[in-house]
């Protein structure tokens, strides 16, 4: 999946000190100084993981709509608690990293976490799996982020 390794070189940082990672969306945005929010659920984050088995929280999008009207910074919405399975949940951001890392064709690894392998499985519409439209709506997310950055 070669997007999700576009993903990770655009967004995904480690918290704390690691030059490893600087994503080059952000780095443009700070640059060019240019806010970058993003509108989720009204009641997002409030809207709490529950105790299934699977979960995922609201999907935010760039512009608000009558459902979409709580605004948060995309770093922040990155960093949120969003995705439960088999009681392992993840942020977005760590959602990237991972699948990136054992996913893609950045790198590959044959140990692929379980709570991927479990997100990997999970039907939904068009042949596609939980873990396949999540990748596409934060694509998506993204694209619509660095619209606004690249018109500053």
């Amino acid at each position: 999946m070669h997007i999700l390794a576009s993903l990770r070189s655009l967004v995904y940082y480690r918290k704390g000190n690691s030059s490893n990672y600087d994503p080059l969306l952000l780095r443009l945005a700070a640059h060019s100084q240019v806010v970058l929010p993003v509108y989720t659920h009204k009641l997002f984050p409030d809207i709490t993981l529950d105790d299934a088995s699977f979960s995922i929280s609201p999907n935010a999008q760039s512009i608000p709509s009558d459902f979409h009207t709580k605004m948060i910074d995309f770093q922040n919405y990155l960093e949120l608690p969003s995705i439960k399975i088999d009681g392992n949940i993840l942020s977005l951001l760590n959602f990237i990293g991972n699948a990136a890392t054992t996913k893609s064709t950045a790198h590959f690894d044959q140990r692929i976490p379980k709570v991927i392998r479990a997100f990997d499985s999970i039907p939904v519409l068009h042949n596609l799996t939980i873990f396949d439209r999540t990748i596409i709506n934060l694509a998506l997310l993204v694209i619509n982020i660095a619209q606004i950055v690249l018109k500053k």
